[in-house]
């Protein structure tokens, strides 16, 4: 599986993006609204926060890389923070067609995006704030995880997209049925179980 790892957003503009997230920290909440519960961190919809400054330049870097990865984002936005007693996310796999990760800060240790089938993890230290990757959600290979952070705070801005209806009942459906049903429950959980958990705690 190949993904896309680019910057988006200058750093002088995410630091400005950053504190107006940070100062909001009352809005974000563990909940199933952006998915499982089992795997909310402190997450919050873009559109819930009070700065207007702040989504308006979240919306207009969004429509820049929109343009750039040739996908159309709807309002599946929004932003999360591993923190306290939310360190990290199971391993899973997104809805929809493709996820497009913006990382708004790099200054925390660990937490990296973690692809346990291809034994790969994409470090956030090692690129700029305001960098994303970007990966089609529908690949066997897109099982991840969100590593433990194991000193300070990540900020990021998840962003999903669905294709057009047709083209979702016949691939993503299909798709969704052969990994809730027999690729998670038997391949992964049974037999790929203690290599994915010494992929996560052994680094």
């Amino acid at each position: 599986m190949k993904y896309v790892v680019d910057n988006i957003i200058p750093e002088n503009d995410c630091k400005i993006i950053l504190d107006g997230i940070l100062s909001q920290e009352d809005k974000f909440r563990i909940t199933d609204e952006f998915g499982n519960l089992e795997l909310s961190v402190y997450e919050c919809s873009l559109y819930d926060l009070n700065d207007d400054k702040v989504k308006k330049m979240l919306n207009y870097y969004i429509h820049i890389l929109s343009k750039k990865l040739g996908v159309k984002y709807g309002t599946d936005r929004s932003i999360i923070i591993y923190k306290d007693d939310k360190i990290m996310m199971d391993p899973h796999y997104d809805g929809g067609t493709t996820t497009t990760i913006i990382y708004l800060n790099n200054d925390f240790e660990g937490g990296g995006t973690g692809f346990p089938l291809l034994e790969r993890i994409h470090k956030p230290q090692d690129h700029k704030p305001g960098h994303f990757l970007h990966y089609r959600s529908t690949n066997l290979f897109a099982y991840h995880v969100g590593m433990p952070v194991t000193k300070g705070i990540k900020v990021a801005v998840v962003l999903k997209t669905t294709k057009w209806l047709p083209f979702y009942i016949f691939t993503a459906i299909p798709w969704s049925i052969f990994v809730n049903l027999f690729f998670e429950p038997i391949i992964i959980s049974k037999l790929l179980k203690k290599h994915i958990h010494s992929f996560i705690y052994n680094r």
